[in-house]
């Protein structure tokens, strides 16, 4: 049995006392335990009724039924039993469950009892409904148990930075567990600009972790919202903080509820992945932070660099592409119906503002086969994180605007791709997942070859 916020949670169950108003988080599927006084355990099943409301304008009401299995497709009250405790007067107690479809969020309970004496209405309390990576009914259900333990419930990691030469590795506390910082998750997806747009779309949307996990993207930078992170790559950290001086997760997501939600500063790419992969397993998607070592920027979407120099070497400021020494993101474990099959697994998600996806700054979720295949019409990004890794460098010699000479570099971008080893704090090298050097080159890089100046 494992103690949260005072009440005992075993595996798969709950249970709340009625009194006092309650507050706790339960994942998706999970059977919860309520226990009534004695005048309502002389009340027929069928008129009691709970009423779930979503932090919104949604809600489910569950008429409270006679015992049976309950179904994994919709809410269910059930009457459990009658029980006496030592010093306490009969009772009754009732198990309420949800759908793995259900949408996660804070829900507030209410009770509707209906008596000889008329009606009562009751607010029970409020909990906070997650992903369920344990039940295989629920779209992030991860099947090993390591990897659960490693990717779910593990509050410390290994972030790796330098070059793939000299691999450094930054200890970072993700800090999930800790206290509030859930409410600030939740407070991050009520903020976010689809939630202001549209709350009952946005609430019915959060059913799926594809839809959940954009949305987190998107708020973790703070370039289209109040989001969580400014990023800062001038090296003038003056009136905020170097993004090095980071070390967990809690102390920036504190400061940016503490501060009203306003952007922290600074951040950059390392800083924006382990706070995406704390807010990621706090909703309990099960999550993990990958490192690219010389890692492509293609601005211009045809999945090429493109650098250009002068006679005598000197690099000339034609084209935006870019190669970074290492870069950070995160994959994030779930099925990808929208893709058809094969796709289930590791999905690429990078909170960096870099370029915009569909209008604001985010990335993903990119599924990994997809990047190793060459599907590059598969949503979401996959273009985009494929160059990241496998983006051949074009290296020309101009003058007078005319190309005079070009050589092909296929072995420089995506040199390593690092995560760290579940059980260990020792690196695991993911390189083979992304890259394919077999697969058959997509259309566009026969053509890539013609641009004139």
């Amino acid at each position: 049995m494992e103690q949260i916020q005072g009440l005992e949670r075993a595996p798969g169950e709950t249970e709340w006392p009625l009194l006092p108003f309650f507050s706790t988080f339960v994942c998706k599927t999970e059977t919860v335990k309520i226990h009534y006084p004695l005048e309502w355990a002389r009340t027929s099943p069928g008129a009691l009724q709970w009423t779930l409301s979503n932090c919104g304008p949604l809600f489910v009401d569950v008429p409270v039924s006679r015992p049976g299995q309950p179904p994994l497709t919709q809410w269910t009250a059930v009457v459990v039993r009658s029980f006496a405790g030592p010093t306490a007067p009969r009772a009754l107690s009732v198990s309420l469950s949800s759908p793995a479809s259900a949408s996660i969020g804070v829900y507030t309970l209410h009770l509707r009892v209906e008596t000889r004496l008329g009606v009562k209405a009751y607010s029970v309390g409020h909990f906070t409904l997650l992903c369920n990576p344990w039940s295989q009914a629920d779209s992030v259900y991860l099947q090993s148990e390591e990897l659960r333990t490693e990717y779910v419930e593990s509050d410390i990691g290994m972030l790796f930075i330098g070059s793939s030469c000299n691999v450094a590795s930054r200890p970072w506390s993700f800090d999930q567990h800790e206290k509030g910082i859930l409410d600030i998750c939740m407070k991050l997806l009520q903020l976010s600009p689809q939630h202001q747009a549209d709350m009952i779309r946005d609430l019915l949307n959060r059913s799926n972790p594809v839809y959940i996990s954009r949305v987190i993207s998107a708020m973790v930078n703070s370039n289209d919202d109040k989001g969580v992170l400014m990023g800062n790559w001038s090296g003038n950290y003056s009136d905020g903080v170097n993004p090095s001086m980071w070390t967990g997760s809690a102390d920036i997501l504190k400061k940016w509820a503490e501060t009203r939600f306003s952007p922290v500063k600074y951040g950059q790419c390392w800083v924006f992945a382990a706070v995406m992969c704390t807010v990621m397993r706090a909703l309990g998607i099960p999550t993990r932070v990958i490192t690219n070592f010389n890692s492509a920027h293609d601005t211009d979407g045809n999945m090429v660099i493109e650098e250009y120099y002068d006679g005598n070497g000197k690099k000339l400021p034609i084209s935006g592409d870019s190669i970074w020494n290492f870069h950070v993101w995160v994959e994030s474990w779930m099925k990808r119906p929208d893709l058809g099959r094969g796709y289930d697994g590791w999905q690429a998600l990078d909170a960096t503002p870099q370029e915009r996806s569909t209008g604001m700054f985010r990335c993903g979720p990119a599924s990994v086969k997809a990047v190793y295949q060459r599907k590059v019409e598969a949503q979401y990004d996959v273009p985009f994180v494929y160059a990241e890794v496998n983006a051949d460098v074009h290296e020309m010699v101009v003058r007078d605007r005319k190309v005079l000479s070009k050589t092909v570099d296929k072995h420089r971008v995506g040199s390593l791709i690092l995560t760290k080893l579940p059980g260990s704090m020792c690196r695991q090298d993911i390189t083979s997942e992304y890259k394919n050097e077999s697969a058959d080159m997509p259309f566009w890089e026969s053509h890539a070859a013609g641009k004139s100046f």
